[in-house]
């Protein structure tokens, strides 16, 4: 008897696990075609050097300086604001708190996609085609369903104007650095959101 409960748990358990990952994969899957309509996007419209378009003339030193540069000024808000706000971060966050649990290496991909989708379309193809400050506003409401819906809680609100100037601080790097730059600063944005949020949220680290 206690046999056929243990193997029901594990089934249980399975299933949990199952339905779990259906979120990651299904996001992941997302993130990789978007990355895909992006660059074919970018390819069609403005056949461009690729190696020109990452680098500039800045050459790659000068650009992952950039992007770290630029990562920095996105990460100290967030980190300031996860210090001093901590509880109002929490009631704001946790519908990504079943994303962060996963491990890191996990949302080291996801961040990673997230970058490199997003900045091919913000950057390489919306921003060349209608400019810095409309592709930054197309940036900022493509993230409305984590501000504007319910919720409305002041971190949410706040992510509003945040998110559009992340845009802005990526559309300069892409036009000043290089596409490189400005994927850089978005992962690495992403991953430091993530581990602060893995962190304070979930007991990971202690």
């Amino acid at each position: 008897m206690d046999d056929r409960d243990d193997r029901n748990e594990k089934r249980v358990d399975q299933l949990k696990m199952s339905e779990e990952d259906i979120p990651i994969k299904q996001l992941i899957l997302l993130q990789v075609l978007l990355t895909i309509i992006a660059a074919g996007l970018t390819a069609y419209f403005y056949s461009p050097d690729w190696i020109e378009l990452m680098l500039k003339p800045g050459g790659t030193a000068f650009n992952i300086a950039a992007g770290l540069l630029g990562a920095a000024v996105l990460i100290l808000p967030a980190w300031l604001y996860s210090i001093f706000r901590s509880e109002e971060l929490r009631k704001a966050v946790k519908p990504l708190l079943p994303v962060v649990r996963n491990p890191l290496g996990l949302l080291l991909l996801i961040s990673f996609l997230a970058g490199l989708g997003e900045e091919l379309l913000f950057r390489a193809f919306l921003q060349q085609m209608l400019g810095l400050w409309p592709a930054a506003v197309l940036f900022m409401l493509a993230h409305a369903g984590f501000w504007a819906v319910p919720p409305r809680t002041e971190a949410r609100l706040l992510f509003a104007p945040f998110s559009l100037a992340a845009g802005v601080v990526m559309g300069l790097l892409f036009r000043e650095a290089g596409l490189l730059a400005a994927i850089n600063a978005h992962f690495l944005y992403d991953l430091a959101a993530f581990y602060m949020l893995k962190r304070n949220y979930t007991g990971y680290g202690g």
